[in-house]
């Protein structure tokens, strides 16, 4: 004579290893990469004395580096340099708005 048990199962969850261990992986290279713009973001925040957000920190960030290359032209073109300068203006106005 055989006998039939059934067995119900609920909410058992399997736990992959690996993908624990690249989750893990993933968010600290997340974390190391985003951590010299969030210093940058705080040093910011102190020196404007108000809090600033990561995207303006990037358009700062931006504005800086078209001014670097405005005043600092590594190129013989008029051209290249008024189409530098007019990026400069152009990053200067997004971070006032």
């Amino acid at each position: 004579m055989e006998k039939n048990i059934t067995l119900q199962q609920s909410d058992i969850r399997v736990i992959n290893a690996k993908q624990v261990q690249t989750s893990a992986l993933l968010d600290g290279m997340k974390k190391a990469a985003t951590a010299p713009m969030e210093w940058l973001r705080q040093y910011y925040s102190g020196v404007l004395e108000r809090e600033v957000t990561m995207s303006q920190t990037l358009r700062y960030l931006h504005a800086q580096l078209a001014f670097v290359m405005c005043v600092f032209p590594t190129y013989d073109s008029l051209l290249v340099h008024l189409g530098v300068c007019a990026w400069m203006l152009w990053a200067v106005l997004k971070c006032r708005g």
